[in-house]
Order: C-alpha cells, then structure tokens, then sequence
C-alpha cells in the first residue's frame, strides 16, 4: 500500500500581528481608544464565502488539511471547508488585544491562524497592504522586518557618508538640491542647505512623491550629475532658452522637449556638441 508523503506545515519563523492605528475623530493621538480600548479584545476565526458557500481556503498547497487534521488530532475530514456546521471551525477562533500578538509557526494552531489571517481581509499581509481602511492588523514576519530594517541602516550609513563630504561645500549642498527639485534662494546658508539635506535624508520612504533618502541617493550616485548642473546653470544664464517648443540654444539648436533630452544632449561625444557645451561653460565664468 502506498503511503502519502506529508507535507510540511511547521517552520522555524515569528510572525507579528500589529495593529494599524490610524486618526480617529475625537480621539487625539495616544488616547487609550485611538484604536481600541485596553482589554477589549477581537475575536478572529475563518471567514465564511457566502457565495461560493464555503469557508475561505487558508491552505497553501494540497494536502495541509489532512496534515493539520493530524497534527490538531482531529477525524479526517474535520477541516472540510464546505461544511458550514463544523464544529471546528466554528470554535478555533483567537483573541487579538488592542496590543496585537506573536504567532510561533512551529505551533501547530499559531500555523493555522497564520494561514487564516493570510485569507482574512481585515489583516494586511504587507506595507503596501496597509493602508487599505478594511484592515485592522498588519502581519509583520520578524526575520523579514530585521532584513528590512538592517537595510534601511545599511541606507542611512551611506547617505550620511555622502553628508560627511558634502556638507564642507556650501556650492555642492546648493547643487544637490536644485537637482532634487528644490529650489533654493542663491543667498541662503549654509546651515540651511545642510538642514534641508538631513531632512530629506530622514524623510520616510513609503510616503509616494516625498523627495527622500532614495532620491538623495540616486542624485550623489548619478554618472550625469554634472551634465545636469552645468544644464541647470546654462538656464538660469539664458543661455539654454525654455519655450512652449522646448529647449534651445541662443544659435536656435533645438535641444529637446524635456529636460532630460537637454541633459542627454550635452552628454553626447559628438566634438561639435562638445565644443558648443565648451563655449558656455567659458560664457558661464
């Protein structure tokens, strides 16, 4: 007689369930009710599909059902999903406090309802997930968050090594900015410029169209940042013209319709576009 292989529902991780706070009317930041009341507790089981008139599918490949039914010492066929009077699910339900809690996945029922929260839609499985109004929890895998967070140091050492350099140069703090769409006033100090800098450099990552650390560190690493200066300073001399057209030079040269055609453009090898990029930069002294 054969016999199946069984699969492998257990594994050696920690899984957070967090609870997403978000502003609630009347209730200021840090209240004990911001999100939930201490010692209220949610109670949380499988969800039902009154559509497909089952339970949702926690499974992650064929054959856990069986394998959880044996690990929980439960009759086969206990974990039906199809059956809308099971007494098992109808009981393995967990409390989640205000606090939220750990899930062990080596523990057999932590694995199940990591697997029902997977399906659950009021449980975010990840950052970008979180924002969505029906989820109230977000699962957070503890390896992955260190992962993330060793990365996001690795991040910080570097855009600060780039301040260390940067900062001894009022001209290029200036520059840096001006290439990350800022626009700042030539008489500004230099205290000023390097505030802005450690602003943008703090500034959190997940927040769409925010100038941040990525974009800091994309300008300090970009092999054309002194095309784009030198471009930028041609503009403000007029001697790179802006139209509703585009850009031109004062000999009438079309240059492009954006700016980066402009930045492109002075990049070329061609000797004539280099000996044209020559001639401004003499203007510009």
């Amino acid at each position: 007689m054969e016999t199946k292989e069984r699969v492998e529902v257990l594994e050696k991780k920690v899984v957070k369930v967090e609870p997403i706070v978000r502003p609630r009317p009347f209730f200021r930041k840090g209240h004990d009710g911001e999100f939930m009341y201490t010692s209220c507790r949610r109670v949380y089981g499988l969800p039902y599909d009154s559509k497909k008139r089952s339970f949702f599918n926690p499974f992650l490949k064929e054959g856990e059902q069986a394998e959880f039914e044996r690990l929980l010492n439960q009759k086969e066929g206990s974990l039906n999903l199809y059956d809308i009077t099971s007494k098992f699910w109808g009981s393995f339900t967990v409390s989640v406090m205000k606090e939220g809690l750990k899930l062990d996945l080596e523990n057999v029922s932590d694995a199940l309802f990591y697997r029902i929260f997977l399906v659950d839609p009021k449980f975010a499985k990840n950052e970008d997930s979180r924002d969505n109004p029906e989820c109230e929890f977000i699962l957070i895998d503890e390896k992955y968050e260190e992962k993330v967070l060793t990365e996001k140091a690795e991040i910080k050492d570097k855009a600060m090594d780039h301040m260390y350099k940067l900062k001894k140069s009022k001209e290029k703090m200036y520059n840096v900015l001006r290439l990350l769409g800022k626009k700042p006033a030539k008489d500004v100090t230099a205290e000023w410029l390097r505030t802005e800098l450690y602003k943008i450099i703090d500034e959190n990552r997940n927040v769409g169209g925010v100038v941040n650390i990525d974009n800091f560190l994309s300008v300090m690493e970009d092999p054309q940042a002194e095309t784009k200066i030198f471009v930028l300073n041609a503009i403000d001399a007029e001697e790179i013209l802006h139209t509703t057209e585009g850009y031109r030079l004062l000999d009438k040269t079309y240059l492009g319709r954006d700016i980066q055609s402009v930045y492109d453009y002075f990049n070329s090898n061609i000797p004539e576009i280099k000996e044209k990029k020559l001639v401004i930069e003499q203007r510009l002294k």
